[in-house]
């Protein structure tokens, strides 16, 4: 969950989903990122029958993948009835006094009445605390180790792999 943005603690992630979710359908959900997992909630839960949108900042939806495969599950899900909001950057999360969300963006537009919000905008890798301090390894901003194409940090002996590195942020894939 973001930590920059008032209010975004009221939304839900992908780790309790379906604990967090309330017992009856969500009318109306927002799910925010473009990811396979954010994509994968919003087919789900417009296929038991919510109205579904998809925030996401600028970049196509799957990036990453293949553009044909993009362009295919954009128009997809467009059919479908999921609305995708491409620009719309979230500056505030707000309850309203029937427990619905509303969802301020920067350009002073909304959305109102959101009865369920999910973060599925990826994960900062776990590289804070495994000692890598004490050593000379290449850590980018981002938290992710650099490595070359073999895996290689740019110390020798020292090799990094899965989701740590971002070359595959895709579970099955780093594993």
């Amino acid at each position: 969950i973001p930590s920059d943005i008032e209010g975004a603690e009221l939304g839900i992630t992908s780790d309790g989903f379906f604990e967090d979710l309330d017992e009856e359908q969500p009318k109306k959900v927002v799910v925010v990122g473009g990811g396979y997992i954010a994509l994968e909630f919003a087919m789900l839960m417009r296929g038991l029958g919510s109205d579904v949108s998809i925030l996401h900042q600028a970049w196509p939806v799957l990036e990453g993948f293949d553009s044909s495969i993009q362009k295919a599950l954009r128009a997809q899900m467009e059919s479908d009835g999921i609305h995708i909001n491409d620009n719309g950057i979230i500056n505030k999360v707000e309850k309203q006094e029937d427990e619905r969300l509303t969802i301020h963006f920067e350009d002073g537009s909304q959305i109102n009445d959101v009865n369920a919000l999910i973060w599925a905008i990826g994960r900062r890798p776990n590289t804070d605390n495994i000692g890598l301090e004490n050593t000379s390894v290449e850590v980018a901003k981002n938290g992710m180790i650099v490595v070359d194409d073999e895996e290689k940090t740019n110390v020798a002996g020292i090799y990094a792999i899965g989701d740590i590195i971002g070359k595959a942020p895709l579970t099955p894939v780093a594993i």
